[in-house]
């Protein structure tokens, strides 16, 4: 049976022009390699500026959590310090004469001047200075709570102050969980050095 006169005048071209067929098809075969490699690459571009933008938009909602935890939690912050003393906060060293005026109250009073309340409060009086380490004064102490400007008398009398170099130290948690710790130096009654800010002791 013979072929369509179209088929067979088909075949019979395409034998007698196999190469160029072969060429155009080797070109038609590169273009779309060609075409190929630049979708890929401007999908590979866009992909690279969707990630720095979702990368940025990352980092600022994470910049915008931290700002949100920081202020919320400036809102609960404790700050346990010593009521005797006549100064608090940034200065931290104190006039004879101002200490002086204070000795009249019969112990010790701590007061909760930050803007939350402080949890799981403890904290220790212990004199640095004693000839032996055995006779030390050595006062610790804990409070479940203390609230914001609330005071706490303790049980160490202001007198035994008043002639030794004692270190006071707390640490305390806000309502967040966040631990911090108050460490004030006394010598003689008098107030030497402050310090305020995120606890160092160790976790249990």
């Amino acid at each position: 049976m013979r072929m369509p006169q179209a088929v067979e005048a088909a075949v019979h071209f395409l034998d007698q022009h196999s190469l160029g067929v072969q060429a155009f098809a080797a070109l038609i075969t590169l273009l779309l390699t060609a075409l190929l490699a630049w979708a890929t690459w401007r999908y590979v571009g866009h992909t690279k500026r969707a990630l720095r933008l979702a990368q940025g938009q990352l980092s600022l909602g994470q910049q915008q959590l931290g700002a949100s935890i920081e202020q919320s939690e400036a809102l609960q912050k404790p700050f346990i310090t010593i009521k005797a003393a006549p100064r608090h906060g940034e200065e931290v060293i104190v006039e004879r004469r101002a200490a002086a005026a204070v000795a009249q109250a019969p112990t010790v009073i701590l007061l909760n001047l930050g803007s939350g309340p402080a949890l799981a409060v403890s904290y220790q009086f212990e004199q640095v200075d004693a000839p032996h380490k055995a006779e030390a004064l050595k006062h610790p102490e804990s409070i479940p709570y203390v609230e914001s400007r609330q005071e706490w008398t303790t049980r160490l009398p202001l007198t035994s102050l008043s002639n030794r170099t004692v270190e006071f130290r707390a640490n305390y948690e806000s309502l967040s969980g966040a631990k911090y710790e108050t460490q004030v130096r006394i010598e003689s009654g008098v107030i030497m050095s402050f310090k305020f800010g995120p606890s160092s002791a160790p976790e249990k």
